[in-house]
């Protein structure tokens, strides 16, 4: 057992119960926000937690998605038991869970961003309203997000009473017993909403051809959900693979002055390849992040 909390003290041995300070109340705030890490990723100390530079890091290399500011539900269950009682029979049939619905309305571009997250499993750190953050102390130190699935239900059908869609993501916590014994509460100066955030981008193909050594085509892109073209991309932020998902070699990006269509020759004698972007990438060295998801380049 380990825990750090900076509103009140945390024992270590599960055969001694120290309550010391329990008149002590630990008042943080409803929940507010959410921020998703790979299962991987972890921060060294809480003195690295409340680096927001730190957070900036782990957004840029994939291992932190904000899901945004929500509107939070207890979906959690207490266990259920078979009892017999003239046979003296009680038996778990099913575990306690802990759930927390979040709920938020974002535009048809980000939901189906966050459609991707269903029956995915990550880590869960939350913000509350008074800026406390909510993880897991480790061992040596480190704040962990709180283990959890997902679940991603469709877009609430807005009627004439609630007249909006709602994206609702289903957060099962995995380890709550573990979470539990080895606390991590911290203050931040900052939001969550200040960290930077990674937008997706809308590509279209065309005008594709093949020489037989080269594979070419126009790649046209625009920030998702909107009709601004995204100018300044290089080769660089670009990368193809086969249908095995091996690496292709892109000889050459060449945009139309800046018109955010660009022309991407792949050398390769095939006539199929995937283009997206290498990653998340700070087009133009601008200051935004984004992510092109995969498309396809196939000649007739």
């Amino acid at each position: 057992m380990s825990g750090y909390i900076e509103t009140l003290g945390s024992g270590t041995s599960a055969g001694v119960i120290a309550t010391g300070g329990i008149n002590n109340k630990e008042l943080l705030g409803a929940y507010k926000r959410v921020f998703l890490a790979a299962d991987s990723f972890e921060f060294a100390s809480v003195i690295a937690a409340k680096d927001k530079d730190a957070w900036d890091t782990g957004v840029a290399a994939g291992n932190l998605v904000y899901l945004g500011q929500c509107k939070f539900e207890d979906q959690s269950a207490e266990a259920q038991f078979f009892e017999d009682q003239a046979l003296d029979i009680k038996e778990e049939s099913t575990a306690a869970t802990k759930v927390l619905r979040a709920i938020q309305n974002v535009n048809a571009c980000v939901h189906s961003e966050i459609k991707k997250l269903d029956g995915s499993s990550g880590r869960v750190y939350i913000q509350t309203a008074k800026g406390f953050v909510v993880s897991r102390f480790a061992e040596d130190g480190a704040s962990l997000g709180r283990a959890a699935s997902f679940s991603v239900s469709n877009r609430s059908v807005p009627t004439t009473d609630t007249p909006v869609e709602y994206t609702i993501v289903d957060i099962t916590f995995t380890d709550n017993d573990g979470d539990e014994n080895n606390p991590c509460v911290y203050k931040l100066d900052w939001l969550f909403s200040e960290v930077d955030q990674v937008y997706p981008l809308t590509a279209t193909v065309g005008n594709e051809s093949s020489n037989g050594t080269t594979l070419t085509a126009e790649i046209t892109l625009k920030k998702t959900g909107t009709t601004t073209p995204l100018t300044g991309a290089l080769a660089a932020d670009f990368k193809a693979v086969d249908e095995d998902g091996n690496a292709l070699t892109i000889a050459s990006v060449t945009e139309a002055g800046t018109t955010a269509v660009y022309t991407v020759n792949i050398t390769t004698p095939l006539t199929t390849a995937y283009v997206s972007f290498n990653g998340i990438r700070d087009v133009a060295s601008a200051g935004t992040l984004y992510y092109m998801n995969q498309v396809t380049v196939k000649t007739a």
